[in-house]
């Protein structure tokens, strides 16, 4: 991917914020993450955070 192929409007974020832009709570974030309604990625040292693309 080239520099002139980049998104600026694709980001990941943090389930805290997924949650605070979808306004829902943190809790229904990883319920919809656990049922496969959200997407998640793992980040970091054996996946110990998630983020959404």
């Amino acid at each position: 991917m080239g520099e002139s192929d980049f998104d600026p409007t694709l980001a990941l974020l943090t389930v805290e914020e997924a949650a605070r832009r979808l306004r829902i709570g943190r809790t229904t974030c990883f319920n919809l993450i656990r049922s496969g309604e959200l997407e998640s990625v793992p980040v970091g040292a054996c996946g110990a955070s998630l983020r959404m693309p």
